[in-house]
């Protein structure tokens, strides 16, 4: 950015767009009382909607001599909510509602999803589950190292 696009954007806030918050930002932190940066910075968030809007705001408050002007400004290119809305949405009548337990305990079943008893097949439980390994499959599992403690038995 340079001195006359600094103007520029002074003048047609709406051109900001040509710039990232990141690049006001490193500005304002490179200047942290020029309060035309402040200024600028604010204007971006309000016309991207940024989340840190409202914390700018106070900054801007802060170091600009005029909040009244600040507050004429920052109206002026307010974006109006029923220009951006659409027409209005129609809501359907149809939908869903939950019903109480009670109310699904006391129907019966419909006829088009029967319950079947599941057959108990032992088998099938007993190959599903794992025997547990024995204590010489554990210790063989384990390598065989030899530590020295330094302790010398008694004869």
């Amino acid at each position: 950015m340079n001195a006359e696009n600094f103007s520029e954007f002074l003048r047609k806030p709406a051109k900001l767009y040509q710039l990232t918050y990141q690049e006001l930002k490193s500005l304002v932190v490179q200047y942290p009382y020029c309060q035309n940066l402040r200024y600028l910075m604010l204007k971006k968030c309000q016309l991207e909607g940024h989340r840190d809007f409202d914390r700018n705001l106070k900054l801007a408050a802060t170091y600009l001599p005029d909040r009244t002007h600040l507050f004429r400004k920052m109206k002026e290119f307010a974006p109006e909510v029923e220009a951006t809305t659409g027409p209005p949405i129609e809501v359907a009548d149809d939908f869903l509602e939950l019903r109480s337990l009670f109310e699904l305990e006391s129907d019966p079943q419909p006829e088009w999803l029967p319950i079947e008893p599941e057959e108990e097949n032992p088998a099938s439980e007993e190959a599903a589950i794992p025997k547990p390994p024995s204590e010489a499959d554990l210790l063989d599992d384990l390598p065989f190292t030899e530590i020295d403690l330094g302790f010398v038995r008694p004869p």
